[in-house]
């Protein structure tokens, strides 16, 4: 991880030791009517959505993505607008 990325996630407030997450940082998403959490590992860049329906998908994203998504008023908007159809992690 880059000083950059590294100061964009303490700029969001993400301030836990990421090299003990084995899943990623739960994200403080905002209430969401589709989505009921998320977690992400900057290291794999990892961006793991867990849907109310009980789905979840990962996605390879930049961290920008992921403070797009923790600012955005609406998370379920800027992850359709911004996320969905994108790289897809298997």
């Amino acid at each position: 991880m880059t000083q950059d990325e590294n100061d964009l996630l303490v700029a969001a407030g993400i301030t836990s030791p990421i090299d003990t997450w084995d899943f990623g940082i739960p994200l403080p998403i905002k209430k969401s009517s589709c989505i009921a959490a998320a977690t992400y590992n900057p290291f794999t860049r990892n961006l793991q959505i867990y849907f109310v329906n009980g789905d979840s998908v990962g996605y390879h994203v930049g961290i920008p993505t992921v403070i797009g998504l923790l600012a955005a008023e609406s998370a379920g908007g800027y992850f359709n607008a911004n996320i969905r159809g994108g790289s897809e992690e298997d």
